[in-house]
């Protein structure tokens, strides 16, 4: 399955950059729903919810709208309850 972002709260028809940076950076346009709500997948882009880094979300419209995503990688492989 491919790479889906998707947010609300832009203004109504606002052309949005969608830019997610992380091992590697891939950005896409969306254009804001009568709704305000974007959406867009990023099929060459996979996440591994182990692999090593973070993952930056940044979503920027025409009109002014901003919305940032910064996401850590968990701890994998280490069960917290065991940890000493």
């Amino acid at each position: 399955t491919p790479f889906a972002v998707g947010g609300s709260g832009f203004h109504a028809g606002e052309t949005v950059r969608i830019t997610v940076r992380g091992a590697v950076a891939s950005s896409r346009k969306a254009k804001a729903s009568a709704a305000g709500r974007i959406s867009a997948r990023f099929p060459g882009l996979r996440v591994d919810d182990c692999g090593p880094g973070f993952l930056i979300i940044t979503a920027t419209g025409d009109m002014g709208s901003r919305a940032q995503l910064r996401r850590m990688p968990p701890a994998c492989g280490i069960d917290p309850g065991r940890a000493s």
